[in-house]
């Protein structure tokens, strides 16, 4: 590898590191790809996959050096960023290993939107590890009219579209000296701003439209955003939320992190909480399981007459952080006097498929209690939190997101952020949200892109290895 090429990798993560939270220069991930797309297109195979490696180290470790305050600095935090980095390498192997043996002009610009969504979509929910963090389409949380377009195709949807662009940009910078015509050089860029100008167009409408669209029912919240893990403490300030009449009242997760011990103790406590301030009450707690030594990670939904309505437990755990606690196995929605409330818990968030079963179970609103932990940092909650914002588009539902130092907020369902707490205060959010029945394209045929993706990737991969041995 030349220095050029080395320094055009670099110049990629670097790009990407900008595109997402906390810096928030997302309009770069537009052209983020483009220097890594170049130098890969002439690259031998084990070139590419080096150089794609050293775009993937120098994006998660310049975005998830924080790992750190988790893992410290050991042998896993090296390893799972290492691991991530991969990926990057895996797609600029399976890239230049197609595109050099199914040779076509426009090959560059097909192939790489196809190969990127397809090893993204793996890494964020296929395998034990999956790791959704950073995925393209996020860093475009605050884009409103380009998330309108999550309903159809969820946020990898969005990952192809930018990875579209970059690639076009990349054609075009390698045809300069071409002796094609200009009509042949331009139609491929005229093409792709016409797909997104129709994209962006179509957002601004459906935002323009939401302001005069009544939703449904309204249902005023109370988030409780404290890390004191104290009974005392979060009733003191869930009390303080009597005089507002609120209709629900959520707790973070783990906000009683040994409910386990004296358990009848503190649910006749919750109860009687439930009762005195005459509201629903979602509680994160640790509970125990039927497996000595090992837990569950609970979320108890009290009615305003102190009744136990259900529980939902964590289905996704954090791999390497929650490794006694066993795995919940069902998406839940459950019937209240408000209607149909969806409960996620923390890391359920970050991927799509429990979002998907809640909302096909009738579930109208989204609450999420969450937990991330002060000591992790600001960056690692600001970038968590950016994640909220394309869920609630995606499933077209209002989300309450009760963090436990930060950031908890309050989003609808076009992904403004009505209301939010910011990171290492504790305090109370109080904000209206309404219940919505729609369904949408995304949540009836979820993964319906990425799968084709992996798809077309297989069929590409297997095709380009007969060609090489024909």
């Amino acid at each position: 590898m030349t220095l050029k090429k080395i320094s055009l990798a670099i110049l990629s993560g670097l790009l990407l590191i900008f595109s997402f939270p906390p810096f928030n220069f997302s309009i770069l991930v537009w052209i983020a790809l483009v220097p890594l797309l170049i130098t890969i297109k002439d690259a031998k195979i084990k070139e590419a996959v080096n150089l794609g490696a050293i775009t993937g180290l120098v994006l998660y470790c310049g975005s998830l050096w924080w790992f750190i305050r988790l893992f410290g600095p050991s042998i896993t935090c090296i390893g799972l960023l290492s691991l991530l980095a991969l990926f990057i390498a895996l797609f600029s192997f399976f890239y230049r290993f197609v595109s050099s043996h199914i040779p076509h002009p426009i090959s560059h610009i097909i192939f790489a939107p196809i190969i990127w969504v397809a090893v993204e979509f793996f890494r964020s929910e296929c395998y034990p590890l999956r790791f959704s963090w950073l995925s393209l389409g996020y860093s475009q949380w605050q884009n409103l009219p380009l998330l309108q377009s999550a309903p159809l195709f969820g946020v990898y949807g969005i990952s192809f579209l930018i990875v579209l662009v970059n690639a076009v940009i990349a054609h075009s910078i390698g045809e300069v000296q071409s002796p094609k015509s200009k009509v042949q050089k331009i139609l491929p860029v005229i093409m792709v701003a016409i797909v997104i100008g129709v994209f962006f167009t179509y957002g601004k409408w459906v935002i323009i439209r939401s302001k005069i669209q009544d939703q449904g029912s309204k249902i005023k919240v109370a988030i409780i955003q404290d890390e004191s893990h104290s009974l005392t403490r979060l009733s003191f300030l869930t009390r303080q939320t009597a005089k507002e009449r609120i209709d629900l009242v959520v707790w973070p997760e783990y906000s009683l992190p040994s409910f386990f011990e004296g358990r009848e103790e503190k649910f006749e406590e919750l109860t009687n909480l439930a009762k005195g301030i005459k509201s629903h009450l979602i509680v994160g707690v640790i509970d125990s399981a039927q497996i000595p030594g090992k837990f569950t990670n609970k979320a108890l939904l009290l009615s305003p007459q102190g009744d136990l309505i259900g529980e939902y437990t964590k289905i996704h755990t954090v791999q390497f952080v929650e490794g006694l606690l066993v795995p919940g196995k069902e998406a839940k929605a459950f019937d209240t006097s408000l209607g149909k409330l969806g409960i996620e818990i923390c890391y359920d968030l970050d991927y799509t498929d429990i979002t998907r079963e809640l909302i096909k179970n009738g579930a109208q609103l989204l609450v999420v209690p969450n937990y991330d932990p002060k000591r992790w940092g600001r960056i690692q909650h600001i970038q968590h939190s950016a994640m909220s914002p394309l869920r609630a588009v995606e499933a077209k539902r209002y989300i309450v997101r009760a963090a436990s130092s930060g950031i908890s907020q309050i989003i609808d369902p076009y992904g403004r952020i009505i209301k939010g707490l910011d990171f290492g205060i504790s305090d109370i959010l109080i904000g209206e949200v309404r219940l919505n029945k729609e369904i949408s394209f995304y949540i009836r045929y979820g993964f319906l892109l990425p799968y084709l993706c992996q798809g077309i990737t297989i069929g590409l991969f297997l095709f380009a290895i007969f060609k090489r041995r024909s």
